[in-house]
């Protein structure tokens, strides 16, 4: 976007800065009072674990990753029994992505858009970004480290600076098949550690300057 701008307006390279986002890290909250609200708004199992998925579903990108969720991952869940519920959220306002709301599975809630999203993450065990293609730093991925999510994500959309800073909550997946997602995804389940503070301070106001 920074070598766009360059070209389309003809400014200066040397005056132009790229500015990262700013995140800081969000309070550990009490997952079991959140999933026990969060289920009880769904009608979702007790002992079903969550897996989240969020973004502007309108966008081509997200999209896809919608249909991958209901098409692949989603009866894949169902074939070997796993006691997961992938929870949907974003906004959904074109009409060309109406289709979407034409998907139903019983393992899957599409929850729409939501005020704050502070519940769901809070709520969920896992974030699943099974977005395949897009250019820049997907929000979505910081979003969720930043409420201390592990992330299953195609490596292709992985942003560098996120993987070196938080290698440990990154569980990656090389090539697109369902069968290697939902190994990650249990991977990721296995393990419960806060964000690495390398990764706020790579993504902290004081270090934009430097």
């Amino acid at each position: 976007d920074k070598q766009k701008a360059i070209n389309t307006f003809g400014l200066a390279p040397k005056r132009c800065v790229y500015l990262p986002p700013i995140i800081e890290p969000k309070p550990i909250c009490n997952k079991e009072a959140a999933q026990k609200a969060i289920k009880a708004k769904h009608g979702i199992p007790a002992n079903h674990q969550l897996l989240l998925f969020a973004g502007t579903l309108d966008y081509l990108p997200n999209a896809e990753a919608v249909t991958f969720i209901y098409e692949q991952l989603a009866p894949l869940l169902a074939i070997h029994h796993k006691p997961y519920h992938i929870l949907i959220c974003g906004r959904n306002h074109y009409p060309s992505f109406q289709y979407l709301n034409n998907y139903h599975h019983p393992n899957v809630t599409n929850a729409g858009e939501q005020l704050t999203m502070d519940a769901y993450y809070a709520a969920a065990d896992v974030f699943i970004n099974p977005v395949q293609k897009g250019g820049g730093m997907q929000i979505k991925n910081l979003t969720a480290l930043q409420h201390h999510l592990n992330i299953v994500v195609f490596e292709k959309v992985l942003d560098a600076l996120v993987y070196d800073t938080a290698r440990n909550k990154c569980f990656v997946i090389t090539e697109c098949h369902a069968e290697a997602f939902l190994e990650q995804i249990e991977l990721a389940l296995k393990i419960d550690t806060p964000t690495p503070n390398l990764f706020f301070e790579g993504f902290a106001f004081k270090h934009l300057w430097d």
